[in-house]
């Protein structure tokens, strides 16, 4: 009975011991520079699409500036875009994460259908984005996002 209870109590000891091991290996495993990256984006795109105001703003730096159809605009701007935005079915792909310390900076390609801001359809040809993304006190802010259209061809005037 007594050898039974020990053999009892070691097999529990040990599975004590094996659960405590993978939970400290997994907390001190790092999210690469490139998941964290391709897994901020996503959430950002989730949050817009849902229009999860109070997410974004806390997303947003203080300090946020962008560029894209809308021209040059701010934290405000930009938040007061995401009220206004509509967003159908998109898809993120081609992700590029570059980290410095703190800092990440994530180029992708978009693909969105039916995309409307203010009521005004956007163009459907998938632009490139860069955004980049500062770690703080208050977790990943992202501090610039870029909507990088493709260029329509130009009619060159070359003469010789």
């Amino acid at each position: 009975m007594q050898n039974t209870f020990l053999k009892i109590l070691f097999s529990c000891f040990i599975v004590v011991i094996g659960l405590s091991t993978s939970t400290l290996v997994l907390a001190q495993q790092k999210e690469s520079p490139q998941m964290q990256g391709e897994n901020l984006t996503r959430l950002w795109w989730e949050n817009m699409q849902s229009k999860n105001i109070s997410a974004v703003e806390k997303a947003i730096s203080p300090s946020f500036q962008s560029i894209g159809s809308s021209g040059i605009v701010g934290r405000e701007k930009f938040i007061s875009i995401v009220k206004n935005l509509t967003l159908g079915k998109y898809a993120l792909s081609d992700f590029k994460v570059l980290q410095s310390d703190n800092v990440l900076v994530i180029s992708y390609i978009t693909t969105i259908a039916n995309e409307a801001v203010y009521g005004v359809e956007q163009s459907n040809k998938p632009p490139g984005r860069l955004d980049v993304w500062q770690k703080n006190a208050s977790g990943w802010q992202i501090i610039s996002h870029a909507d990088i259209s493709p260029a329509k061809p130009a009619k060159l005037n070359i003469k010789n």
